[in-house]
């Protein structure tokens, strides 16, 4: 059984990887970074323009060592790895019924939950494409590395990961249901983007504000890749870490239980190709 779940993952992955880099798209590629080029030149300006260069002895010290655009600069990273990554995961299902091989793909004796891990996986690692070139484009706008503690940014984005997968499991059950993937990728996108702590800390919003980032995440996962680059000293890494873990795990059951009863139904009901 191990050995079939790692072939269908290794499988997945392979296949994904291919087929993103096959067909390639320039302009694809280029509006993935709409988003974190108009927030990064947006504080760029703010920052410089606007309050001189200057911030509150509030702010500094929940910002770190290397400054501002420094740490909007690890936000919209995490930002495009979230959107590049997890949303793929979650409209897997959908994509597959608009193509008309659904059913083919049901009636496989494939663990499912391996099928989605292959496609996170070759997600990912195209993903870190994208990461990695938000961090070239914030060196234009004034990134700066203080420190970088290898080990706790590999766990913080694994856990990241792992935590994402079982979002996009989530996103998948409410695809199969609604037959919608727009709305649901957008909400999740907005949720992700304002209450994530992409470009404020989370300890200066609103108190229900910060009640809805706890259960994020990426909250956490950005975190720990700005204590492992910024030396931030008012951040806990170890509550972090386990926070990660928990969500990972409660995310991961869910997301497995709603896709396995769902498409439970949608075989009892034949339901698949149906919109």
């Amino acid at each position: 059984m191990t050995s079939h779940t790692l072939r269908v993952i290794a499988s997945t992955t392979k296949y994904n990887v291919i087929m993103t880099w096959r067909f390639f798209s320039w302009t694809g590629f280029a509006l993935r970074f709409a988003t974190p080029l108009m927030t990064l030149g947006s504080a760029w300006v703010l920052f410089n323009y606007v309050y001189g260069g200057r911030i509150s002895t509030e702010f500094g010290p929940a910002i770190g060592s290397s400054g501002y655009l420094s740490f909007i600069t690890i936000g919209n990273a995490f930002y495009v790895f979230t959107f590049a990554a997890a949303f793929v995961v979650g409209r897997v299902m959908f994509w597959e019924r608009a193509t008309g091989t659904i059913e083919a793909t049901f009636m496989t004796p494939m663990s499912r939950l391996a099928y989605m891990a292959g496609i996170m996986t070759a997600a990912a690692i195209n993903a870190l494409v994208d990461f990695i070139s938000v961090f070239l484009i914030g060196l234009v706008f004034g990134f700066q590395i203080a420190t970088f503690n290898v080990p706790l940014f590999i766990v913080g984005l694994l856990l990241t990961y792992f935590a994402l997968f079982g979002i996009g499991l989530i996103t998948n059950a409410i695809t199969l249901t609604f037959r919608d993937r727009v709305t649901t990728a957008n909400t999740l996108q907005v949720l992700f983007m304002v209450f994530s702590g992409i470009v404020c800390p989370i300890e200066f919003m609103p108190l229900w504000a910060q009640a809805i980032a706890k259960t994020l995440p990426l909250t956490y996962g950005i975190r720990l890749t700005r204590a492992s680059m910024l030396n931030i000293g008012t951040i806990n890494a170890t509550s972090d870490i386990l926070m990660l873990i928990l969500l990972g795990i409660i995310y991961f059951v869910v997301g497995a239980t709603t896709l396995r009863l769902i498409e439970r139904n949608l075989k009892r009901k034949a339901l698949f190709s149906v919109f």
